[in-house]
Formats: structure tokens, C-alpha cells, sequence
């Protein structure tokens, strides 16, 4: 953790990437269930 934080590591930038990610993953499902929910 000291050479991330000694390598300009910053925890905003991870706290919005895991923002991202969080986002992506439901708008994916969101889309997967309404592709699919017809056909399982």
C-alpha cells in the first residue's frame, strides 16, 4: 500500500472506477434480463 500511495495513487480515482463498475454491471443485467427474460 506505500508504493501505491508514494506513486501518486489516488483513492478518488478507484472510488470512481468502482463507481463505474458498479454501474456498468446493473445497466448490464438491466439489459441481459430484458434480452433474455423472454426466452429462459
Amino acid at each position: 500500500m506505500t508504493n501505491l500511495t508514494r506513486g501518486g495513487y489516488r483513492p478518488m480515482l478507484a472510488g470512481v472506477g468502482g463507481g463505474i463498475t458498479l454501474v456498468a454491471t446493473v445497466l448490464g443485467n438491466l439489459v441481459w434480463y430484458q434480452q433474455f427474460e423472454g426466452k429462459l
